[in-house]
């Protein structure tokens, strides 16, 4: 219902008042008898609490004889209650079964803790693995320093394990870094340097068996040292981490082609009733001139309508909006329902604006039903600058904008791209 339509009841200036009654009398009058259980009976309501009950039953707990000390404990525990009341709001059992489910989160290693404190680690505990889960996503060596940190001895394993499930996922990475690691070792030993001695003292070759036999062993040492320097020498190839940046943009790029894809199928079932909307306009302002359109005539207004009735569209961006959540939503009744209409609200005035223009280019005379003239080529005149005016809007003149170059700010200025010319083309808006 709405707002305006909610009436309450209205009010005259007239206060009502019950005559003034003691205490006394209010009690013996009452038809509520004090019951004699010691907890809350159900259905129970009404009920004063806080500062408001202290006030109403101070005087009495003072009459009973109870000490000062008792009184303000009554007053401590009636304060209490009150707090609690309004923390849980009246429902204390729902307040416990929150609490058990705190309860719940607790680990072993949180023995004593009360709830906020277990809530507390909890989530110390969650953002700690969000953010190692995140660095882990992105392959940040971050993680190593991480892992280093919290368990140096854990790493070392975990590490031994890695290099060996390295050399199964990716062999050629995983030579090429061991390849890389023995060359600096062997640089270290000086060992190039002492095969560039060694080469110098040493013959190619030797008719004494044991001499010939440290050439060939030197040889294979230089052989190789060669193989692990060309081994050392490639590029460590390895693949690119998913950043949380690739994988949004990655995720959006998906979420376009799919919304794309649903609405040119949408469309196949709602562009048919747009044109049934469209043609039935047309028909109908040509026989109110008691006029025939030709094919022709039909072309040009219903290519000038398309392009008008799509850069009002594109304009609206509410409607945009709308129609791509119907889109996500899987809505497709509703798509098809809000296109149709917005196109019986749109196209009469469109239509009625096109085919009168078309109309009205006819000769004058006696043959109303008399095709019209074929259309003049459109007549340009260079402006200063890199734009280039024409006579009418682009679909009058048989020409189509480039939607791929022309923006909707464009279209909205009547400025757009030309296909198969060059530059920007600007036309008056035509005054209907």
């Amino acid at each position: 219902m709405p707002e305006e339509m909610v009436m309450t009841a209205p009010d005259t200036g007239a206060v009502e008042t019950e005559p003034e009654t003691s205490v006394e009398s209010t009690e013996t009058e009452t038809s509520e008898s004090v019951d004699q259980g010691d907890t809350p009976q159900e259905g129970e309501t009404g009920h004063l609490r806080g500062a408001e009950l202290f006030r109403a039953v101070k005087e009495k707990l003072k009459a009973a004889g109870l000490s000062a000390q008792e009184i303000k404990s009554m007053r401590n525990a009636i304060y209490i209650a009150g707090k609690a009341d309004a923390a849980t709001g009246g429902d204390l059992g729902a307040f416990e079964r929150e609490r058990a489910a705190y309860q719940q989160l607790q680990t072993p290693d949180m023995e004593g803790y009360t709830p906020e404190q277990v809530v507390e680690a909890v989530r110390d505990k969650i953002q700690f693995w969000d953010n190692f889960d995140s660095k882990f996503e992105e392959g940040s060596p971050e993680i190593i320093s991480m892992m280093v940190e919290n368990n140096p001895a854990s790493f070392q394993n975990l590490a031994i394990a890695a290099m060996d499930k390295m050399a199964e996922v990716n062999n050629e990475a995983f030579s090429t870094y061991v390849a890389q690691s023995t060359l600096n070792y062997l640089k270290s030993a000086d060992l190039p340097l002492h095969i560039t001695l060694a080469k110098r003292f040493l013959p190619e070759s030797s008719q004494d068996i044991g001499t010939q036999a440290v050439i060939d062993a030197f040889k294979a040492i230089e052989s190789a040292y060669n193989g692990i320097s060309q081994m050392a020498a490639k590029k460590i190839d390895l693949p690119k981490p998913k950043t949380a940046e690739n994988q949004t943009q990655s995720g959006q790029d998906q979420d376009l082609k799919q919304v794309d894809v649903t609405r040119r199928e949408w469309n196949l079932e709602a562009g048919p009733k747009t044109a049934q909307i469209r043609d039935s306009e047309m028909q109908k302002i040509a026989a109110n001139r008691k006029a025939t359109l030709t094919d022709k005539e039909k072309q040009d207004i219903s290519s000038a309508v398309r392009e008008e009735y799509n850069t009002r569209l594109q304009a609206d961006r509410r409607y945009g909006e709308s129609m791509q959540a119907y889109i996500r939503a899987g809505n497709r009744r509703a798509y098809v329902d809000t296109a149709t209409s917005k196109a019986k609200l749109l196209l009469p005035a469109i239509v009625e604006r096109h085919t009168n223009a078309i109309l009205d280019k006819r000769p004058k005379g006696n043959g109303t039903t008399k095709p019209a003239a074929t259309a003049k080529p459109a007549v340009q005149t260079r402006t200063s600058g890199n734009e280039t005016w024409l006579s009418g809007s682009p679909a009058s003149l048989g020409l189509q904008v480039d939607y791929g170059r022309t923006t909707q700010r464009m279209m909205l200025d009547n400025r757009a791209y030309i296909k198969g010319k060059d530059g920007v083309h600007r036309w008056k808006p035509r005054i209907s």
